[in-house]
């Protein structure tokens, strides 16, 4: 009986196990497949409502210039029922105010860690038609323009809107202190430019210090106008480095930026190099007779030179006297201007030069 009563708990065993094994069968071929199919399809749903959401988002942030992507992706929590692959793009509206920008976000789930949401940032149309060179202007304004002050933020847009095309760049109507960290990486991508007017910007030897590192390389540059931005010898120092690149610089306005005679002394460094330079205004900066020494010693360097701004200085009698030595050897000076300075003896210059005392 012991032996009959085992072999029927084995039967029973077997038939339990085919029956759950036929239930099993049917379920994975029928049941499991519409389940995780609709569980799939209505995870897809949530996804595409949070992105509508979060295109809503993005539009409103364009629309108001804001863009702080990454305060703005807050997206739920998926769960885990996720596809291998799942990628949808939203697409961002486009001005040619913000060409830049982004125009299109990309979703990616990570097949290795499907609860690890990646974001993907796809170029923007507008960045492909960009110039290369230009490129690195585009990313970094994207990057910055939070931080921009809305002078620089306009410079920028000119610049990437023209295709780096602009060629006169002037600042010299607006008060505030000029943006020169900005700025000067800007000017290192500004090819074209002939024209940079920085007229009374307040830009001092640390703002100088910023410019110089683009300035170096606007080598098609001919007017710089630095006038009354109390840049100072160390300005001068920083500034010398790039006008050195200037090759092509005719005009040069530094009037009234507390050079003193150790300014000169910088500035000098990189006349060689300013083979084409036709106006140069040091005026009104406190040179005395040590800054004129400088300045007799290194004048024969400016070879195009045919006019020199030197009024309202501190150049003495003795000043005076070590430039006439210099200016009677410069038959292509045709104006120098020495009105305001403190002198006994008169001047001597080339008979092509021209003296006017203010």
């Amino acid at each position: 009986m012991a032996s009959l009563s085992s072999l029927q708990g084995v039967i029973d065993m077997q038939s339990l196990l085919i029956s759950e094994h036929k239930r099993l069968h049917d379920f994975m071929n029928d049941e499991l497949p519409q389940q995780i199919d609709q569980a799939v399809n209505e995870l897809i749903s949530k996804i595409r409502a949070q992105a509508d959401s979060f295109h809503s988002a993005a539009t409103s942030m364009v629309e108001s210039k804001i863009f702080l992507i990454e305060e703005a992706i807050k997206l739920i929590e998926f769960g885990s029922q996720l596809p291998d692959a799942l990628n949808f793009p939203i697409h961002m509206p486009s001005s040619s105010i913000f060409r830049a920008h982004l125009e299109v976000l990309n979703f990616k789930f990570d097949i290795n860690n499907l609860m690890h949401l990646t974001v993907g940032f796809v170029q923007s149309s507008a960045d492909v038609t960009l110039p290369e060179n230009l490129k690195p202007v585009s990313n970094y304004y994207r990057r910055t323009e939070q931080t921009m002050n809305s002078e620089v933020r306009q410079i920028y847009k000119q610049v990437l809107e023209s295709r780096g095309e602009l060629n006169n760049l002037t600042l010299n109507n607006n008060p505030k202190p000029l943006d020169c960290q900005h700025l000067g990486f800007l000017l290192s991508y500004t090819s074209n430019l002939k024209i940079l007017n920085l007229d009374s910007k307040n830009i001092g030897p640390s703002g100088v210090l910023h410019l110089a590192k683009g300035l170096k390389d606007c080598t098609t540059l001919e007017l710089l106008n630095l006038r009354s931005n109390n840049i100072g010898p160390d300005g001068a120092a920083h500034l010398s480095a790039a006008l050195s690149a200037l090759e092509n610089l005719k005009s040069l306005y530094l009037t009234a930026n507390s050079l003193g005679d150790e300014g000169v002394s910088h500035l000098i460094k990189a006349f060689p190099s300013l083979l084409c330079l036709n106006e140069l205004s040091l005026s009104a900066n406190m040179i005395t007779v040590n800054g004129a020494i400088c300045l007799s010693k290194s004048l024969d360097k400016l070879s195009n030179l045919g006019s020199l701004n030197l009024s309202d200085n501190y150049l003495g009698k003795g000043g005076i006297a070590y430039l006439s030595k210099k200016f009677v050897k410069m038959p292509q000076l045709g104006k120098v201007f020495i009105g305001g300075n403190a002198y006994g003896c008169e001047i001597e210059v080339h008979k092509n030069t021209k003296v006017l005392f203010y």
